[in-house]
């Protein structure tokens, strides 16, 4: 029989890289040669603010503004199209509303990973479930956990410390969590790739499904912030030299002036279409990871709300030159981007990391 696996992550999230990088864990864990499931417990706040009704809101714009989503652009509808399915198919444990629960579980391995399980600020505190203190495991790790970009106060230092102690191997997705941890931790800190680059382009490419509505070739847009309309004069000009439709990744049917399509594709439906595309345009950090993982090419716009991560990991492969600054279009930009860093250097990485986290699982 396996070794049996639990995964704690934000795995009911409603954001393609909260999904895709839930999976990756699964698929890695997978390939171990474990059985693995998500353990199905939902942090409370981040669920109500995931789910949040209009009776729960303050304000009339944040009302008016959730009412035109919902009802005029039918924002639930291409949530439910991109995401219930994804969900529905990951395995899971028995559903756990809390500590009697969770301390009812047993498993060889109790992983936590990936995303920003570790911010306060997104769980409302800190909830100690994501430094799984609870169940029963032999073993305990972290993989690639984030602490977005929150700094931990004394108190939350004292709790931290506490629950990481009965860990067996600890990693973190930034440099910036990694100074924070390491200096309230008496063992090494590791900071590891996101999960998605653990996972090869091959099974990637095994994985997606074709999203059937797709144009034969095609410039596609998928950003996470609301910045688009600052770069349509961009979008404007790739569109004059490439002649191809725009597709824009969208939760609702909204549709900006300049784009062709708006679609809600599946996580498996949108490795697709990022890896058939003519040029992806992303401030996605996800959007940019696949992207070169599966060697698409694509420009980089600057994420208003966390441009760091964007700009190391174009750095780690030599193509900062694919970021755009401003507004204008620099001629190489619609070059196919010098692959050759990244062919090397990502391999090398991935088996590095890989190599740690088999040595800690069976250590």
């Amino acid at each position: 029989m396996n070794r049996r696996v639990g995964i704690l992550t934000f795995h009911k999230s409603l954001s393609y890289g909260g999904c895709l990088q839930a999976y990756a864990t699964y698929l890695l864990m997978r390939d171990f040669g474990y059985d693995a499931e998500f353990v199905d417990y939902e942090n409370p706040y981040e669920a109500r603010q995931k789910n949040a009704h209009i009776s729960e809101m303050s304000g009339c714009k944040e009302i008016v503004s959730t009412l035109v989503k919902h009802v005029l652009f039918k924002q639930r509808k291409s949530q439910k199209r991109a995401f219930s399915s994804f969900h529905e198919e990951m395995p899971r444990s028995k559903p756990c509303g809390g500590k009697k629960d969770l301390d009812s579980l047993y498993y060889d391995v109790l992983l936590v990973g990936s995303d920003q399980v570790w911010n306060p600020e997104i769980t409302n505190g800190i909830d100690t479930a994501f430094f799984l203190d609870f169940g029963k495991a032999e073993k305990r790790l972290s993989l690639s956990s984030s602490v977005g970009s929150h700094v931990f106060n004394d108190e939350e230092k004292k709790i931290v410390q506490r629950c990481l102690a009965p860990f067996d191997a600890v990693s973190v997705r930034e440099s910036f969590a990694k100074e924070q941890i390491q200096n309230i931790l008496d063992r090494p800190v590791r900071v590891t790739l996101d999960p998605t680059l653990f996972i090869d382009r091959a099974l990637w490419s095994k994985e997606s499904i074709k999203y059937e509505d797709a144009p034969a070739e095609y410039i596609l847009v998928f950003m996470v912030s609301n910045s688009y309309p600052h770069y349509e004069k961009l979008l404007t000009q790739i569109k004059g030299i490439l002649k191809l439709p725009v597709i824009m990744v969208r939760l609702n049917t909204a549709r900006p002036h300049g784009i062709d399509h708006v679609v809600s594709p599946t996580p498996r439906e949108l490795i697709w279409l990022i890896s058939h595309a003519a040029l992806v345009l992303t401030d996605s950090f996800h959007g940019l990871a696949f992207s070169i993982n599966m060697r698409s090419r694509f420009i980089a716009l600057p994420n208003i709300r966390n441009n760091v991560r964007l700009n190391e990991l174009l750095n780690m492969f030599d193509l900062s030159d694919r970021m755009a600054t401003d507004q204008s279009l620099k001629p190489e930009m619609m070059e196919e981007p010098d692959w050759t860093p990244a062919d090397n250097k990502l391999p090398q990485l991935r088996a590095s990391d890989v190599s740690w986290l088999k040595g800690s699982l069976s250590a």
